[in-house]
């Protein structure tokens, strides 16, 4: 049988072969059914993980470490600017990204990539605001 890890409406079921997969499916489908729930359809990915995944903001490889994945951070991007635009306030923004940080880390000792920390987080996002740099 699969591996399944559920977080809140979002789950990932991995099995080593497309028959395990099938069984872990099948197992998924008859208890979601027995819960009164539907899988949706649209929002769903079945294949072969070699190249990793991106899952609820983290890109997902086997043998490394999570890191954030591109829509994650586009998504930061994105709402950073918009904090930006609406306040021109440094330090708020500031604290986003310090939030954003904590959260990527939240509860994941170990299997989270730190590579540069929240100062290259911190410097993606001014990079990317148009031309906009921090004060000192």
């Amino acid at each position: 049988m699969g591996f399944c890890h559920a977080y809140r409406d979002d789950l990932v079921l991995l099995a080593r072969t497309r028959w395990q997969l099938r069984r872990a499916i099948a197992a998924l489908h008859e208890e979601i059914a027995a819960l009164g729930l539907r899988l949706h359809r649209v929002k769903r990915f079945i294949g072969r993980t070699t190249q990793g995944f991106d899952f609820l903001g983290y890109q997902i490889r086997a043998g490394a470490r999570l890191r954030p994945s591109a829509e994650g951070l586009r998504r930061l991007r994105e709402r950073a600017r918009q904090l930006y635009e609406r306040e021109g306030d440094w330090q708020r923004l500031r604290q986003y990204v310090l939030r954003w940080w904590r959260w990527h880390l939240g509860g994941l000792d170990g299997m989270v990539r730190w590579k540069g920390g929240v100062k290259r987080t911190w410097h993606h996002v001014c990079t990317h605001l148009a031309g906009k740099h921090p004060p000192g």
